[in-house]
Formats: C-alpha cells, sequence, structure tokens
C-alpha cells in the first residue's frame, strides 16, 4: 500500500494576507498595466512570477504547494483572475490583487464572507437553450435574491432576481441532465423561466428549502393529476418566457398539440 499524499497545509487569515501584503510590497511580485486583445488590464501580475517568488523565498515547498497556496488566496477573494473565469495557475495567465481593483462592490461567490446573509451557494449548471453552461448560484435573504454566476470563479452576478416578486414558482422537474438534480424558478414579474441542474440530491434539495423560505411559491409535485382546471397550468414559450394559463380564465381557449424541434 502505498504512504498516502501530503496535503496541502491550510493557511490561516492572517498567513494570507501577510502572504498578499508581501507580494504586493517592494520585493515581490511584478504588478503592472497589461493588454491584450485591445483589453487593457490594470495591475496585475503574472501566475507562474507568482509561484516563482513564493518558492524562491520559501513560502511554498515546491510549485505544487505554491499554486495550492494561491488557489487558497482565490478563495480567500485575496486574489482574482483578472476575467474571473479561472483558478490560480503556474502558466502566464494574469491575475490581480484585489487591493488593486479599481472598482470592487465586495460581492464575490468565492468571498463568502462577504455574503453574510447567504442562505445557499454552490455550483449548478444552468440550461440554455438545448444546451448546459457550467455555472454557480447564490440564494440571499437580505436582500432576498437569486443571484447566478457565470463560474465559481467569477466575482459579480451575471443574472440577478428578485424574490420579492409575486407569483414565483419553483419546482422539481425532469428536464434534466442524465443523474443530475433539477429545479426550475418560473413566473414572477418578467415571466422567467430557468432550469438548474445540482450533482447531489441534498444540494438540490438546499436550494429548494432556501428559495421555498424566502416565499417563492413551491409548485405541486403531480399537478398533471391534481388540477382542477387548465388554467392552473403554465407553459414556456419559444423564447424561454412563461405564459400563465390563468390570464385567460373565462375566454374560450383551443389546446394544440404541434410538434417541436
Amino acid at each position: 500500500m502505498s504512504p498516502p499524499k501530503d496535503e496541502t497545509r491550510r493557511l490561516t487569515e492572517a498567513e494570507l494576507n501577510s502572504f498578499v501584503e508581501e507580494m504586493r510590497g517592494e520585493e515581490g511580485v511584478l504588478i503592472k498595466n497589461r493588454t491584450a486583445w485591445f483589453t487593457s488590464y490594470p495591475k496585475c501580475f503574472v501566475g507562474s512570477a507568482a509561484v516563482d517568488w513564493m518558492v524562491e523565498k520559501n513560502k511554498a515547498k515546491d510549485r505544487v504547494e505554491a499554486v495550492a497556496f494561491g488557489e487558497q488566496l482565490i478563495q480567500a477573494d485575496l486574489v482574482h483572475h483578472v476575467s474571473d473565469n479561472a483558478g490560480f495557475s503556474d502558466d502566464k495567465a494574469w491575475f490581480r490583487f484585489r487591493a488593486d481593483d479599481e472598482q470592487y462592490d465586495g460581492m464575490s461567490f468565492y468571498g463568502q464572507s462577504k455574503l453574510a446573509a447567504c442562505l445557499k451557494a454552490g455550483p449548478v449548471q444552468h440550461k440554455k437553450g438545448f444546451g448546459w453552461d457550467n455555472r454557480a448560484a447564490v440564494v440571499l435573504s437580505e436582500p432576498a435574491q437569486f443571484m447566478q454566476y457565470d463560474s465559481v470563479y467569477a466575482s459579480k452576478p451575471s443574472k440577478i432576481i428578485s424574490l420579492k416578486q409575486a407569483a414565483l414558482d419553483l419546482a422539481e422537474c425532469e428536464d434534466c441532465k442524465k443523474d443530475f438534480h433539477c429545479f426550475s424558478l418560473s413566473g414572477g414579474d418578467d415571466q422567467i423561466r430557468h432550469v438548474y441542474c445540482t450533482k447531489q440530491s441534498k444540494d438540490q434539495q438546499a436550494f429548494m428549502e432556501a428559495l421555498t423560505t424566502l416565499g417563492v411559491t413551491l409548485q405541486r409535485e403531480d399537478l398533471h393529476s391534481t388540477a382542477n382546471s387548465l388554467f392552473e397550468f403554465n407553459a414556456s414559450r419559444v423564447d424561454g418566457t412563461v405564459v400563465q394559463f390563468s390570464e385567460y380564465t373565462g375566454k374560450v381557449c383551443m389546446v394544440v398539440n404541434v410538434a417541436s424541434y
């Protein structure tokens, strides 16, 4: 039996802050403005240069441990990729210290200490058309919001749904990836419909419990067998928005089954 691999030591908050202070100091890593594809990235440093610094300054025993420490700096929201779409790496990727950001509103996914009112946060997959994208989601209690991030490394949400609006519905759904567990968030003022997947059923339930705690209506599991009329259902349009059949109560309706592609 081979001996267990050494696990990288977790740095304390004080050690992480000391890392940042030294790396930004006079004998730290090279920080400068850089430009790529007509886009300017101010005050950033190169990942491999940071790894060089950690090893040379005996902050890490080797490059593997240095990368692990760099990832801990990202998780502590002290460092981030300039495009907020990747973890720490020993290559030519560019990173920036949060302390050097020109503008930052403090609402980061990784910096969950800043999300004191967070009820649930974690990676999800979001249905987009006929495919799925890797995303991250956070449910906040104050203000009551469901926030979608483009990745677990993103520092700002790409979509914010207010949970205070009326007629927001939540449901488990079968419109899901194999071996994943789905829930849909639909309705509201903008008649949205978003489908999210989690890898574990416990994460699905945790998201659903957090949302219902904040007032989102949980749809009945078997509406098809319990509904008294057509007007209790809703349906998605081609553009993804949702139409509530209750809008047509009292009117003559014709239901037509058509093929869709």
